[in-house]
């Protein structure tokens, strides 16, 4: 799988606290320009606090199908995200 994953240079987590579920946000970390917006950061919080954590990968395009380019990053990668939402317990 190594051919395929590069988690090294590719694979980014931001971990952020929030203090309300209404103001998490859901924007991609990418400017107008298409180039990935680095300011993650590692906040797990403390007991009780709503904590969201991204995990973020820069897949490599090798083929357009059909002409259409799903890249929405400038270097013909599309950034795939995953998300959890979730309030830390009362330790």
């Amino acid at each position: 799988m190594v051919a395929l994953f590069d988690c090294n240079s590719r694979m980014y987590i931001d971990v952020r606290t929030y203090t309300t579920f209404g103001s998490i946000g859901n924007s991609l970390p990418v400017d107008n320009n298409g180039n990935l917006v680095n300011n993650f950061v590692y906040q797990p919080g403390n007991q009780g606090d709503i904590v969201v954590v991204r995990l973020m990968y820069e897949w490599p395009l090798f083929v357009n199908l059909l002409g259409d380019s799903v890249a929405n990053m400038s270097n013909n990668t599309r950034l795939l995200v995953a998300t959890a939402a979730f309030r830390n317990e009362p330790y």
